[in-house]
């Protein structure tokens, strides 16, 4: 997740997803949406758009030729019907609706936090996320320190498994049906 800018562009008052959408039509800026606030993201450090693209090169390897698709944060996701994101990667194996812009049936998500950040990742984001039926993953990702949360459903359960430098573990990617290190995560970083 991009972090928030320091002078986030929060406008006042409620504006509906329609004005929302018909905003991002023509803004530059990413912004994401929650029940009526519009939050402006800043641009991404190095280091942060380098753990992004290696999860997207790792898993659209992955994906070869099947049906699921990966998309980077400028492809927004629909996380509840009043909440859009733009998670920082995202898989999508199911069917897509129309709309060339939005996803809402995503497999695995990625957030790649900061400081500035984590907290949103962890409470906000992961409460949402959550509810979506079709999310098997949510892997929250720390661009600080080589460590990896992530939540995976297993039934009506969500369980939780932290990877870090020393754990030695792959991280599993479900519904792509592989895996992912640290050392694959970090390179070049």
């Amino acid at each position: 997740m991009a972090e928030p800018a320091a002078d986030a562009e929060v406008l006042d008052g409620f504006v509906s997803l329609e004005d929302y959408l018909r905003m991002k039509m023509e803004s530059p800026t990413k912004h994401e949406y929650v029940a009526g606030e519009i939050h402006a993201m800043v641009r991404v450090s190095k280091r942060h758009n380098q753990i992004m693209l290696n999860f997207a090169r790792r898993l659209s390897d992955a994906a070869g030729d099947g049906p699921c698709r990966i998309y980077l944060a400028e492809v927004k996701l629909r996380a509840a019907e009043d909440v859009i994101y733009h998670p920082d990667v995202v898989v999508v194996c199911a069917e897509e609706g129309n709309d060339p812009y939005i996803v809402d049936r995503p497999c695995v998500v990625v957030e790649i936090t900061s400081p500035s950040t984590a907290s949103i990742d962890r409470r906000e984001k992961m409460f949402v996320y959550r509810r979506i039926p079709s999310l098997e993953a949510y892997l929250i990702v720390d661009q600080e320190q080589r460590l990896v949360d992530r939540y995976a459903r297993e039934g009506d359960q969500w369980i939780h498994g932290m990877h870090t430098a020393n754990s030695g573990a792959t991280i599993p990617i479900p519904c792509l049906a592989t895996n992912i290190t640290l050392d694959e995560i970090d390179a070049r970083v």
